[in-house]
């Protein structure tokens, strides 16, 4: 380019520059969007989600700190007593609820997580005295849909269960279908435990 100056004046040496960053621009800001119906998906669906045992309130409110959705079960009544089931939705709505809540409760300082902690560790021991067991993590998900470009969405997902049915397992391991929309958690076996949600 230096020895052709009649070929490659200035002009013609901006107008290539300005070709260049439009192409850059137009590759580095492409945006990927799906145009089906919206939904929530894992992040990576080749990894098996694994529910550890909440044994602790500060356990229960990391699952639920910052969460943008909640997949809470509690066992059905013809597998608990109604206190028992009473009690699971109590924990249950709780957690969301302090989840939904968690920015402002964090904003207080250590003083208003550990009220949250506390509140959580009492409802667990109500859940222990009913034989009740709460398996919960914290799982990248993806919000999918509408013609927009996936949005990161951070999934509390809790379930309850009755530990005669699920024995002394430390975790749940939960295979996810498509559509988070109908979640099914059945393990099939104290040895290993496996749970589906589809």
């Amino acid at each position: 380019m230096d020895e052709q100056t009649a070929k490659y004046t200035v002009e013609v040496l901006k107008a290539l520059k300005t070709k260049h960053e439009k192409w850059v621009h137009s590759r580095l800001h492409t945006v990927q969007t799906y145009s089906g119906p919206t939904r929530v998906i894992l992040k990576d669906p080749e990894r098996p989600v694994v529910l550890p045992k909440i044994t602790t309130g500060k356990q229960a409110w990391n699952v639920v700190h910052k969460s943008h959705g909640y997949m809470l079960e509690s066992p059905d009544e013809d597998e608990a007593s109604a206190e028992a089931c009473d009690s699971a939705d109590v924990f249950l709505t709780s957690a969301r609820d302090w989840g939904e809540v968690s920015l402002e409760v964090e904003d207080q300082g250590r003083t208003g997580i550990r009220e949250a902690e506390r509140s959580m560790r009492e409802l667990l021991d109500e859940l222990a005295s009913h034989n009740l067991i709460a398996f919960g993590a914290s799982v990248d998900m993806v919000l999918r849909g509408g013609g927009g470009p996936d949005i990161d969405w951070k999934t509390a997902v809790i379930v309850v269960r009755l530990k005669e049915a699920v024995g002394d397992i430390d975790s749940l391991i939960v295979i996810f279908g498509d559509l988070m929309d109908l979640p099914s958690f059945e393990p099939e076996s104290p040895d290993q435990p496996r749970a589906e949600m589809g």
